[in-house]
């Protein structure tokens, strides 16, 4: 999804579901990831932060970006691609 939609040339933020336990600092060491605790709701109303754009699969919290910025929801049936696509490139021998 980031490969997908993300800007190249602006800083990944990663506010994570509160029950995700990814590490997504080791999978995006450039990123800034927020606490899985903080609401997105405290996101949306940080002026500094300099949001340009949002992206989901499948949430509705990110209404509170609406009118900040660019919200790009991909939907579940994106993650069943990408999760279909894996499985079949496991059963073809590919990584």
């Amino acid at each position: 999804m980031v490969n997908t939609y993300a800007d190249k040339e602006c800083r990944l933020l990663i506010k994570a579901h509160p029950r995700d336990k990814t590490d997504y600092g080791k999978i995006f060491p450039d990123s800034i990831v927020v606490n899985n605790l903080v609401s997105v709701e405290v996101l949306a109303f940080a002026t500094n932060l300099g949001i340009g754009k949002v992206l989901n699969l499948y949430s509705s919290t990110v209404d509170v970006f609406k009118h900040k910025c660019e919200c790009i929801t991909v939907g579940r049936e994106y993650l069943d691609r990408m999760q279909d696509n894996t499985t079949s490139s496991v059963r073809k021998g590919g990584n």
